[in-house]
């Protein structure tokens, strides 16, 4: 619940999305993971966390 109302309230979706990040990987007991997005056959990530790159997101796959 709490992340919910955490997440809901966010309007940025750059934030929104490093919450839903942060919240999935905590819930799922894990390190790192990162948010794909297809658009055209193409695609990209564009929200990661425990990964360190030297690359702004989004990233082409």
């Amino acid at each position: 619940m709490k992340a919910s109302v955490a997440i809901s309230q966010e309007v940025q979706l750059d934030r929104l999305l490093a919450k839903l990040i942060h919240t999935v990987i905590e819930h799922a007991g894990a390190e790192k993971g990162f948010i794909l997005k297809e658009d055209k056959g193409e695609w990209e990530i564009i929200a990661m966390e425990g990964i360190r790159l030297q690359n702004q997101l989004p990233i082409r796959l």
